[in-house]
C-alpha cells in the first residue's frame, strides 16, 4: 500500500471521514466504501491511548491510514505515542503562528529535523525494525497535517504553509468562523472587501516596525475620543505615485518599476510571488485627507488603500509593468519569505467610502503603474537652488 504522505505530495484527490467513537467496525466500514483515510478524533472525540491504539490496528488490518487529531498543537505526549501505535500521521489544531506550528512538527519527527522519542514500538514492529532505518522511513513517511481554525493561524497562514514538512492545511470552518466572528456563517460576505478596520492582529507575527505603528494607531485614537482632538487614524496600504523612492523592502511597487526599468536583479521573497497587495496612488490619499478634514470625526480608523480593484500580486506587477515599458526585472527567487510579511492584503474601504461618500479613487492600477513608468522614465529635471 502507497503511504499516504505519498499520495497526498502527488496532489491527488483523497476522501476521509473524522470518527469521534472508537468503533473498530466503522474503519472497516470507511475501508470497504473506498474512503482513503480516517481521522481519529481525540479534540472532540471519545478516546484514550488504549482506545487509539485499537482503532489503529483495526485500520492498519482493513488497510486504511489512520491520522490522529490531538488535542492541540502542544499535545506531543499524545502525538508522539499516536505515530508509536501506528498511526499515519497527526493533524495538530490551534495551530496559532509559525513558531507554535514548528514546535508541533518536531514532535512527529526523528532528529536531525524534529524531536520525537526513539523506542521500540508497534510502529516499528517493537524495535525489530533497525532503528537506522526506522528514523529515515517515519521520517519519510509520517503526514503532518495542521488546521487553520483561529484568527493568529488565518493571518500567519502563509508563514505556516512555508514550515518545512507541513504537508496539508486543513481549515476548520467552525472555529475559524466562531474566531472571525460570524459562528456557522460560512458564506458570510464580511471580508469579501478585503481586511476590515476591526480585523483581529493579536497572536500572529509582526515586525516591530509594525507593532510601533499599532502604539502610534491607538494612541492617537486615544487623543481623539479621550480629549476631543480631530485626529484620524488611516491604515494605509501600499501608498505610491510618480515621485515615490522605494527601496527593496520598502516601497514595493516603485523599486519595482525601477529595477523593471534597467533590467537589473530582483529578488522575490517567499510565497513563489504570489503575494497580493493594493496600490493607492498619492493624489487619492491626499484627496481622502482633504475630505475628513472637510468633516472629521475625533478618532475615527480607515483603511486606506487600493482596494480589491487595484490589488495584484507581485508576478502580475511584473506583467503590468512589461506591458507599460517593454522591461522586465531579472527574477531570482528565495524560499524564506520577509519575517510578519503576510501573502494576501488588500483594504476594505467601505467605511470611508460611507463616512465621506464624495470621495472616488481616481487612478487604477494599470493608471497608477503606466504614470509611473512614465515618470522614472523622463524624470522632471531637479528644481534650481537659489
Amino acid at each position: 500500500m502507497t503511504h499516504l504522505r505519498k499520495r497526498i505530495l502527488s496532489r491527488e484527490p483523497l476522501l476521509g471521514c473524522f470518527l469521534t467513537w472508537p468503533t473498530e467496525g466503522l474503519a472497516e466500514v470507511l475501508a470497504i466504501a473506498s474512503f482513503d483515510f480516517v481521522v481519529l478524533d481525540t479534540e472532540h472525540g471519545h478516546y484514550n491511548p488504549e482506545s487509539v491504539e485499537r482503532m489503529v490496528r483495526a485500520a492498519d488490518s482493513a488497510r486504511i491510514p489512520a491520522i490522529v487529531r490531538v488535542p492541540n498543537c502542544q499535545a506531543v505526549a499524545e502525538a508522539g505515542r499516536a505515530l508509536d501505535a501506528g498511526a499515519a500521521g497527526t493533524l495538530f489544531p490551534r495551530a496559532d503562528g509559525a513558531p507554535v506550528v514548528r514546535g508541533a512538527v518536531e514532535s512527529t519527527k526523528y532528529a536531525p529535523p524534529g524531536k520525537r522519542g526513539l523506542a521500540g514500538v508497534r510502529a516499528n514492529r517493537y524495535g525489530t525494525v533497525p532503528f537506522d532505518h526506522w528514523v529515515l522511513e517515519a521520517n519519510d513517511s509520517t503526514a503532518v497535517v495542521i488546521q487553520i481554525e483561529t484568527a493568529g493561524a488565518l493571518n500567519a497562514v502563509a508563514a505556516i504553509a512555508e514550515e518545512k514538512w507541513v504537508d496539508v492545511l486543513f481549515v476548520g470552518p467552525n472555529d475559524l468562523s466562531q474566531a472571525l466572528g460570524v459562528p456557522g456563517h460560512y458564506d458570510d460576505p464580511r471580508y469579501e472587501h478585503g481586511i476590515p478596520e476591526d480585523f483581529p492582529i493579536d497572536r500572529c507575527l509582526h515586525s516591530l516596525f509594525g507593532a510601533s505603528k499599532v502604539a502610534g494607531d491607538v494612541l492617537a485614537q486615544e487623543y481623539g475620543k479621550y480629549f476631543g482632538m480631530k485626529t484620524g487614524v488611516f491604515r494605509g496600504g501600499c501608498l505610491t505615485g510618480p515621485s515615490h523612492s522605494g527601496v527593496e523592502l520598502h516601497g514595493f511597487l516603485s523599486y519595482l518599476i525601477d529595477v523593471s526599468l534597467r533590467e537589473a536583479p530582483y529578488t522575490i521573497f517567499g510565497y513563489k510571488g504570489k503575494q497580493v497587495r493594493d496600490q493607492i496612488h498619492s493624489y487619492d490619499v491626499i484627496n481622502a485627507f482633504w475630505h475628513f478634514a472637510q468633516n472629521p470625526r475625533p478618532g475615527e480608523v480607515y483603511n486606506l488603500g487600493g482596494g480589491k480593484e487595484n490589488a495584484a500580486s507581485l508576478l502580475e506587477c511584473v506583467d503590468l509593468i512589461h506591458r507599460a515599458s517593454g522591461k522586465r526585472p531579472k527574477l531570482s527567487y528565495t524560499e524564506t519569505n520577509r519575517v510578519g510579511d503576510h501573502i494576501c492584503y488588500y483594504s476594505d474601504l467601505r467605511k470611508f467610502q460611507s463616512h465621506f461618500p464624495n470621495w472616488k479613487k481616481k487612478y487604477s492600477l494599470e493608471q497608477i503603474v503606466t504614470e509611473m513608468v512614465a515618470a522614472m522614465t523622463n524624470p522632471a529635471p531637479a528644481a534650481a537652488s537659489a
